[in-house]
């Protein structure tokens, strides 16, 4: 039996994993926590010890992570006159929340009581970030700065910082440094006790629009065009760049044991700390990432090299949220070891028709910068070549065969680890957790038939199709288990990741059209930690009925939409200092 909780009110770890914070998967929903909530979350979730914190609508709620019981909310009566949009910090002890009616709440993380208010020059944009462990930063929508003090919300600067160009991505942080990209293609250091002149600033080719600092050890982690780029944190120099043959977005996820580049189209290279190759190739999740990835665990392999030597070596684990609505827990070496769609809490009924198929999908963007030559001090080289060009354009789309409801909520913001718990936001305001632990799942997964009707009499001949949904909410589905059967011979299948299940049938293929007479369906699928359904279904054919077609399908024929563009040229180098 599947222990899960839900809870409805009203209407990002860059350490190295350790032993006792591991999530090795597949895992079962523990609890899933909801706020309704009309205006999507984003950021990740805090956590401090037992504590999760979450912000949603215009409320912070706090939440025992071994139950999803809710410990507080605040404010405790009505929300604030607008949405919190960021997520919570913890800047010294001192719980911060930014909301968009440019106030600023200090509270309690204990109880939940207020402890301070103050306002934001500007209006906020983005998630804040902590800096020093007293103050905080918040972007702001000026294309400006503020740094605040977290002991009582009031100024550190007399005056916001001033980023010239505007500001590029989300801002972060390092020690006492402010940092921010701008969209002079810059990365800027600016420090707390000197805001009048950055610290130093770092040039680049092709800064992401997604782009974010990210700091492991002493090291920045940034990526341009296809190229990771190390630099170093209290200097900006850099330390090392490599090309990922990707167009990586959000920013890499890092650890003692690897670094986690997840490409636009959802391929992933995993690389050690010294930049080198874990992954032989590029794994591919089948959907593009919604959120940065996260490593939440790592394991010891060995393996034997072209030499005949035995070499071990420790990986990382890792999850991406994609846009599939799909939790991927990846092995670098082996791949996906466990997929999870979270579904929302209230399915609607079947899809409506569309007109017809949608474009290809677009070439990507031109190949990214290689560093450019060093600066006249150092007496600079030539750089690096720049990257390959982009793809060609996506092929024309198919025609449409039906355009269902939603069947799956989207991350909103990359999910956390609590000791051995995977804690997700997701979209809808819920807060699932997962843990081996906490979570129960005794229960086989759930079949549907929902095209034709089991025991229907229908026409076997094309475009007839079998449309079966496959539902498990505790641990997922795991479809390299799915085997469907008609009159005991296999049937090939086209699987999406959503659950939904499409059997067609044609003269062209290993599924010819059925004749006449009875004929019985079987469905045999595992979830992901072993409990098994086998699901019986039957119909009638009779082929002197006329074919049936799939209820919003598009006529024989239709085509869909043109190709996409075809992509850039290679890209030049990353630009020397400035």
């Amino acid at each position: 039996m599947m222990r899960t909780r839900i809870l409805a009110i009203g209407a990002a770890a860059l350490a190295a994993v350790s032993a006792s914070a591991q999530f090795t998967g597949p895992a079962p929903l523990a609890w899933r926590f909801l706020q309704p909530t009309t205006v999507a979350p984003s950021g990740s979730p805090l956590v401090n010890g037992d504590n999760v914190y979450t912000s949603v609508g215009g409320r912070v709620f706090a939440i025992d992570r071994t139950s999803g019981n809710l410990k507080w909310r605040f404010p405790q009566l009505d929300p604030i006159a607008g949405t919190f949009r960021s997520a919570p910090i913890l800047v010294g002890d001192v719980l911060v929340l930014v909301g968009d009616n440019k106030i600023v709440y200090g509270i309690d993380p204990v109880t939940g009581e207020s402890k301070w208010t103050s306002n934001t020059p500007g209006s906020p944009i983005g998630q804040p970030v902590v800096v020093d462990n007293k103050y905080f930063a918040i972007a702001q929508s000026n294309n400006s700065v503020a740094l605040l003090n977290g002991t009582d919300g009031q100024p550190v600067w007399t005056a916001p910082f001033k980023v010239d160009g505007g500001i590029l991505g989300s801002i972060g942080s390092f020690g006492s440094e402010v940092l921010i990209f701008n969209n002079q293609q810059e990365l800027l250091s600016v420090n707390a006790g000197a805001p009048n002149k950055p610290t130093w600033k770092r040039g680049f080719q092709q800064l992401p629009p997604t782009a974010r600092p990210v700091v492991f050890g002493d090291a920045i982690y940034v990526y341009s065009g296809p190229f990771l780029v190390a630099l170093n944190a209290a200097t900006g120099v850099p330390r090392g760049q490599v090309s990922t043959g990707l167009q990586p977005v959000y920013s890499p996820a890092i650890s003692a044991d690897g670094i986690v580049v997840v490409g636009a189209d959802g391929k992933t290279m995993v690389y050690d700390i010294a930049r080198q190759p874990i992954t032989p190739k590029p794994i591919d999740l089948g959907s593009g990432p919604i959120t940065a990835p996260i490593i939440v665990g790592n394991e010891t392999v060995t393996t034997t090299n072209a030499l005949g030597v035995t070499v071990t070596q420790t990986i990382p684990l890792f999850v991406v949220p994609t846009s599939n609505g799909a939790l991927n827990l990846v092995n670098p070496k082996s791949g996906i070891r466990w997929s999870f769609i979270v579904k929302p809490l209230d399915l609607d009924g079947p899809g409506t028709p569309a007109a017809g198929g949608g474009g290809g999908r677009p070439g990507g963007p031109g190949g990214g910068p290689g560093f450019g030559g060093g600066s006249p001090g150092l007496g600079g080289g030539g750089g690096l070549g720049g990257g390959q060009g982009g793809l060609g354009g996506g092929l024309g789309g198919g025609s449409t065969a039906q355009t269902v409801a939603p069947t799956y909520i989207q991350a909103s913001g990359a999910p956390v680890l609590a000791g051995t718990t995977l804690i997700v936001p997701a979209k809808d305001g819920s807060l699932l957790a997962f843990d081996t632990t906490l979570g129960v799942d005794l229960t086989a997964p759930k079949v549907t038939m929902q095209f034709p009707n089991s025991g229907d009499q229908v026409s076997g001949q094309p475009p007839l199709v079998l449309v079966f949904k496959l539902e498990d909410e505790a641990s997922g589905i795991d479809m390299s288990t799915l085997k469907i059967t008609i009159d005991g011979q296999p049937v090939e299948t086209t699987t999406e990741k959503d659950g939904r299940i499409i059997v067609r049938f044609s003269t062209a293929t290993k599924n010819r059209p059925l004749s006449n007479g009875r004929r019985k369906i079987v469905v045999n699928v595992k979830d992901w930690l072993g409990n098994e359904a086998t699901t019986n279904f039957a119909l009638t054919i009779d082929n002197a009925l006329p074919p049936v077609v799939l209820p919003g399908a598009a006529k024989p024929g239709t085509t869909g939409g043109p190709g996409g563009p075809g992509g850039g040229g290679g890209g030049s180098g990353l630009g020397g200092d400035r």
